[in-house]
């Protein structure tokens, strides 16, 4: 029985082991990313305009919640090294419980932050691009804003449901956020994976519907490629989110599995990858495009209509 338990322990312990590997090459990327992007949009013409305030106040916070999660697993992932060989086991069991308590809700935060972005492209579409505005319609980004405000309500009454003296240490790891409540942390992810989707699927479609009107309004030669770039963008995000967040339900959901374990450490630092990386592609080809104006004539039609449209497109993204 025991050698059982301790073969399990082992698992576990090696699946924790990956996806905190896992997770801090995303995380490794998002940082860079991120430099990145603040460089982009502070050197960007309208560097100072309230969207590049924004984007840029939103990478900030992001990448402070990504590190800090981050961060916190690899102490939980040492928790015995750091906290217990020096410490009397009363003060160590509280900062324990400190950090267990921080690793189940970092994740919660970088979630809100990337899903509330997603509620802001949604909410950006209906107004840029909806030609017959009306009240019923406002149905179609008031969906993921009530969904985002339930998956935020539900986690905020994780912690007050938390109970420390059930936390479950494995090898230094303090499982508590995967040990407790299960099913809660899976409807949570279920419901990250319906809101994604939902955004992406809404966004690609009324962006390729406004490209069909550009080009029957314009013609052919109608500069519409960047509402197809973004899409792509859009649609490679949720490649990356919604696998990444179906495997964690599973794994918690199916007890036996390492897919929860392994999963649990890369769901954050999955979505904030995924959510960088629609940024700095669109700053960067904004960058391009700026440069090409300049080299060329500025004052001619196309390119300003090329200027209106990149705007329109951009202003989602």
């Amino acid at each position: 029985m025991s050698s059982t338990v301790s073969l399990d322990l082992e698992h576990t312990q090696m699946a924790l082991s990956i996806g905190i590997t896992i997770g801090a090459i995303f995380t490794g990327g998002t940082i860079v990313l991120s430099i990145s992007c603040l460089f982009l949009l502070s050197s960007n013409t309208g560097g100072s305009s309230k969207r590049n305030l924004f984007l840029r106040a939103y990478i900030t916070a992001l990448l402070l919640a990504i590190i800090g999660l981050e961060l916190a697993y690899l102490l939980a992932a040492n928790s015995f090294a750091v906290f217990h060989v020096h410490s009397i086991v009363e003060l160590a069991k509280r900062q324990g419980s400190v950090l267990s308590l921080f690793i189940s809700i970092t994740p919660v935060i970088v979630i809100g932050i990337t899903d509330g972005l997603l509620v802001w492209r949604c909410y950006a579409v209906h107004q840029v691009f909806e030609q017959t505005p009306s009240r019923w319609r406002n149905i179609f980004w008031i969906l993921p804003a009530l969904l985002w405000l339930l998956n935020m309500g539900t986690n905020v009454f994780l912690p007050n449901l938390y109970d420390s003296s059930s936390t479950c240490v494995v090898s230094g790891i303090l499982a508590a956020p995967i040990a407790q409540l299960p099913l809660v942390y899976a409807v949570t992810l279920i419901s990250n994976i319906v809101l994604n989707t939902y955004a992406s699927l809404f966004i690609a479609v009324r962006m390729l519907q406004y490209r069909r009107i550009m080009i029957r309004c314009i013609g052919a030669g109608a500069p519409a490629a960047r509402y197809v770039y973004i899409v792509g963008l859009l649609l490679e995000s949720a490649a990356i989110n919604v696998p990444v967040a179906f495997a964690a339900a599973i794994g918690l959901c199916v007890p036996g599995t390492i897919f929860g374990p392994a999963m649990g450490p890369v769901v954050g630092s999955g979505q904030a990858l995924a959510s960088i990386l629609i940024i700095h592609q669109v700053a960067l080809g904004k960058a391009f495009d700026q440069q090409k104006e300049r080299e060329s004539a500025p004052e001619m039609t196309e390119g300003r209509v090329w200027n209106v449209t990149n705007d329109a497109a951009e202003e989602v993204a």
